[in-house]
C-alpha cells in the first residue's frame, strides 16, 4: 500500500532496510517531525525497492553472513531510536512490523556473531592442535603395538 507520508516509525524501518540491502540513503542529518528528533529519512526511496516483485524473496535470501561491523554502526542510530519498534511500525502496516522484526533479528544475529567470532577462532585453533596431538598419539600407539609384537 502506497503511503504519501508514512509514520516516522515506518520511515525508520524502511531506511534500515535500505542500509541492509546496500541501497543509498540520504546523508544522515537530524530533523524534527511532530516534536520528535530523528534522522532525516530517505523516503520515498524505499518505494521503488518495495515495488520490486522479488522484494520479499530478496529479503529471504539476504546474505546475513556478509553483514559487516560497519553495517551495524550505520544501523545503530535507527534501531536504538525509541520509535523503532515492531508495535509502532505495525500501526502503519503489517509489512512494516515484519520488516522491523527482520531488521532487529539481523542486528541481533550479527551482534552475536561478532561476539562469538573470537571464541570460535580460539576453538578452531585448539581443535587443530588437538588433531595434531591425536595423530601423534595414534602413531605412538601403532609404534608401541609394533614394538610389542616383536618382543
Amino acid at each position: 500500500k502506497a503511503l504519501k507520508s508514512p509514520p516516522v516509525a515506518l520511515k525508520l524501518v524502511l531506511d534500515a532496510v535500505l542500509i541492509l540491502r546496500g541501497k543509498g540513503v540520504i546523508p544522515i542529518r537530524m530533523t524534527e517531525e511532530k516534536r520528535v528528533s530523528l534522522y532525516k529519512d530517505s523516503y520515498p526511496f524505499p518505494t521503488t525497492m518495495m515495488q520490486d516483485p522479488a522484494f520479499i524473496d530478496k529479503l529471504l535470501e539476504f546474505p546475513k553472513e556478509q553483514m559487516t561491523f560497519e553495517t551495524l554502526e550505520l544501523l545503530h542510530p535507527y534501531v536504538v531510536h525509541p520509535l523503532f519498534t515492531v508495535e509502532a511500525a505495525k500501526k502503519a502496516s503489517p509489512l512494516g512490523a515484519a520488516l522491523a522484526m527482520w531488521v532487529k533479528a539481523l542486528v541481533a544475529y550479527k551482534e552475536l556473531d561478532l561476539t562469538l567470532w573470537p571464541k570460535t577462532m580460539v576453538m578452531m585453533e585448539k581443535n587443530e592442535a588437538y588433531q595434531v596431538v591425536a595423530k601423534q598419539l595414534l602413531n605412538a600407539e601403532e609404534d608401541l603395538e609394533y614394538a610389542q609384537a616383536d618382543v
